[in-house]
């Protein structure tokens, strides 16, 4: 660059800093002059920067940092110097391997649960929308006629592309036909440049027919580049997908779509066990009756389970509780406690009939002194009580009843004792008593039928608020995030 002249006490520089590297001289000026240059204390930082081990890493006071070569302790910590095995959050990062940082597995998701259409077969490789690939659509046949509400793809962002467009349209001779849904997307809905399981979700439903053809497609902008663009996840494995360069003219390309073409969600949650070494899941929907499935390894498929002898499931499943063969649930107040036995490939069913016995949280627990028993939370008088356990076909025997002042919400066992969550308070049972821990939860009663505990290792974990909190011995920790 020439008429660069810098130099210290030249009232006429033609710049605030100069650059040479023996051939060419760069100018520079300061945006907001000299005033502009500021010396500032550096951040703390975690980086590496030696193979020694240490607490500090690159020597002056001012210049230190705290080496971060483990995270294995998990997220939520707030302040880092309290245990640097630690952090505060991740995004689903595998950090349970000392030394090592992992990004976490892919999503999968069975069959059997949902009636739609997918390919999510599990390794992904990436498919640019640029040029001759700026189209890309994938055939599917309906397996059962539906009513599609909502389609998600594998997507990554690259620089700052331009509008992001799925479709979903019928079947014209093997190609894309007429238009039934159309839903985009643009950098404002993908803030971030991590691969997303995205989903496009359109107003109302499609009616899908059995058996018919149909097709998803996506395109990029017009505009987009080799550095701005939308990659698609693809399976090279397939064959089923095509590509086109301006949406009318396609051809078939080596590799299938990552896709999924679904029913409008339901509103419930799954209470997932093991019985017998088999998995199963029951169903908790908002309204109507649970369903019971059962997980085939060899297929990765979900099939609702048929009871061969004895008592079939109804009513609304809240709670699981495993004990031995059995599987005790929780159907509220309105119907007694429902048991599973799995006897080799026979599934048998039992109602409890004693009138009493129905509960809305249920719990397994071996008493230190009185051995294996079934404990029980019921929200029509807020009280909990404990049985010993009972073969199959015989009805739970539960003891008195111990009252609590509001619902409850979770019962877990911690340090040899029965730990129950209600709306604001926790309570330990001692000798049948319910003893209350006053730690404040009531400032934010819980509003939900349900509030996370779970024992591990030392500590009782409890959800409450937008935090965790950490129970070791009586001293309770709040542990973020919130």
């Amino acid at each position: 660059m020439s008429n660069v002249s810098v130099k210290p006490g030249n009232p006429n520089a033609t710049h605030d800093i100069s650059l040479f590297d023996g051939k060419d001289t760069w100018g520079i000026r300061l945006d907001g002059g000299f005033d502009a240059v500021q010396q500032l204390p550096s951040d703390t930082s975690t980086v590496v920067f030696s193979n020694a081990g240490s607490k500090y890493g690159d020597g002056e006071t001012g210049m230190s940092h705290i080496e971060q070569r483990d995270w294995s302790g998990g997220r939520g910590q707030e302040d880092f110097v309290d245990d640097n095995s630690r952090y505060f959050d991740a995004q689903n990062m595998w950090t349970l391997q000392p030394g090592k940082v992992f990004p976490s597995l892919q999503w999968k998701i069975a069959d059997g649960v949902r009636i739609g259409n997918s390919h999510l077969p599990g390794n992904m490789k990436w498919q640019s929308l640029i040029s001759a690939t700026r189209y890309l659509s994938n055939t599917f046949t309906a397996g059962s006629a539906y009513a599609a509400d909502k389609a998600y793809m594998w997507i990554r962002r690259r620089g700052s592309p331009g509008t992001l467009t799925f479709k979903l349209h019928s079947d014209t001779a093997g190609d894309p036909g007429a238009v039934l849904q159309t839903v985009t997307k643009t950098i404002s809905d993908v803030e971030d440049v991590v691969s997303l399981f995205q989903v496009f979700d359109w107003a109302g439903t499609e009616s899908l027919t059995d058996a018919n053809v149909y097709h998803v497609s996506i395109y990029g902008a017009a505009g987009d580049s080799s550095t701005n663009h939308w990659e698609i996840g693809v399976d090279d494995s397939g064959s089923a997908a095509q590509y086109s360069s301006d949406g009318t003219t396609w051809t078939a390309a080596d590799y299938t779509l990552y896709y999924r073409v679904v029913t409008a969600d339901d509103a419930q949650k799954w209470h997932m066990f093991i019985l017998e070494d088999v998995l199963f899941a029951v169903s908790q929907p908002d309204s109507g009756s649970s369903v019971l499935m059962e997980w085939d390894e060899s297929t990765d498929t979900w099939s609702e389970v048929t009871i061969d002898n004895g008592d079939a499931l109804s009513g609304t499943v809240k709670s699981v509780a495993i004990s031995g063969k059995l599987a005790h649930m929780a159907r509220g107040t309105a119907n007694t406690i429902w048991t599973l036995q799995v006897d080799g490939t026979d599934r048998n069913g039992q109602t409890d009939t004693t009138a009493g016995n129905t509960a809305d949280v249920i719990h397994a627990f071996y008493d230190p002194v009185d051995g294996p028993q079934i404990w029980r939370g019921e929200n029509d008088n807020d009280y909990v009580s404990r049985a010993s356990t009972a073969a199959f076909n015989t009805d739970l025997e539960f003891g008195d009843d111990i009252e609590l002042e509001e619902d409850v919400l979770n019962i877990a066992d911690y340090n040899d004792q029965i730990w129950v969550r209600t709306t604001s308070k926790l309570y330990s049972i001692k000798n049948d008593r319910a003893s209350k821990l006053n730690v404040g939860l009531e400032v934010v009663p819980e509003p939900d039928d349900y509030s996370p505990m779970i024992a591990k290792d030392y500590y009782l974990y409890v959800g409450w608020s937008f935090s965790v909190e950490r129970l070791y011995g009586g001293t309770l920790d709040d542990m973020g995030v919130w």
